[in-house]
């Protein structure tokens, strides 16, 4: 049974379905600190270390120098200069925020161990744009924060409600198991800063894009983590999908065998641990 749960599944069908296994994206359990990343750029850019003072300093450099915002409007326009510093065709289209694709650079950026390549192409691409210094500067800034390891893990946090969840998934001793899209030297910055949390998982029990450069949702993504991780399709497997990784359900439902993908809180998912389970 390949089956999709969408957001607000009653916790009856959850338990019906006798999972035996728990698969969770590390997008689900590793999210960006928004205020973090705006604050982080505001210093990259030079403004004042008072958090309120930067963000008054910053709203006027923006106006005068015709730089976006917002998060989304800087995620927009950052991502279209993304596509357009490399137009290579990206071998397996990495779907976010449901109907858009990743840039081909960024999908390099996650299938690599390293950054500095990805951060170089860029600033190659900014240097022949008509674009004035500063902002040639900023969009630097951002690509140093989404790009550069350690800014990466500063910028993260932990969603408790995930961690609460694998926690308890343990305790019920249903084996969890964390995939997802993630460059090597941010995951393992991400180790060092968040090292009681992700030493649930040691090397048996998680498969990273980085490890063998194959991306999230391609079928071969899935075959490596079945192989790599020993994990059955045979048996019923619960995948916890986050926000930015909701566009990756059909795909994981159709490749991880037996398969309930879940969009939605854990909350909602955590009664199910208390239903008789077939083993």
């Amino acid at each position: 049974m390949n089956s999709l749960i969408k957001v607000g599944i009653t916790l009856a069908v959850i338990a019906a379905s006798q999972a035996q296994e728990v698969v969770v994206d590390i997008n689900s359990l590793i999210e960006p600190d928004i205020a973090a990343k705006e604050y982080a750029l505001m210093q990259e850019l030079g403004f004042s270390t008072s958090k309120w003072l930067a963000r008054s300093q910053f709203g006027l450099y923006a106006i005068t120098q015709g730089i976006p915002v917002t998060p989304s409007s800087i995620e927009e326009h950052f991502f279209a200069h993304l596509h357009a510093a490399d137009r290579t065709p990206c071998e397996t289209p990495v779907p976010f925020q449901q109907i858009k694709l990743l840039p081909p650079l960024m999908c390099r950026w996650l299938v690599s161990r390293e950054s500095s390549s990805v951060i170089h192409s860029f600033n190659e691409h900014l240097d022949q744009q008509p674009l004035s210094e500063e902002q040639k500067k900023f969009y630097r800034a951002v690509a140093l924060i989404a790009f550069n390891a350690q800014k990466y893990a500063q910028t993260s946090t932990i969603n408790t409600s995930v961690y609460n969840f694998i926690t308890r998934c343990r305790s019920a001793d249903h084996p969890v198991y964390l995939i997802g899209n993630t460059n090597g030297e941010c995951f393992d910055a991400l180790q060092k800063r968040f090292s009681a949390e992700l030493a649930l998982f040691d090397k048996s029990h998680r498969y990273l894009s980085c490890q063998d450069g194959l991306l999230k949702p391609a079928r071969a993504f899935y075959k490596a983590f079945e192989e790599h991780c020993a994990v059955s399709p045979d048996r019923s497997i619960v995948c916890l999908e986050g926000e930015a990784t909701q566009a990756h359900m059909p795909a994981s439902a159709s490749y991880l065998g037996s398969c309930i993908c879940v969009a939605t809180q854990p909350e909602d998912l955590q009664s199910y641990l208390e239903q008789p389970h077939s083993r």
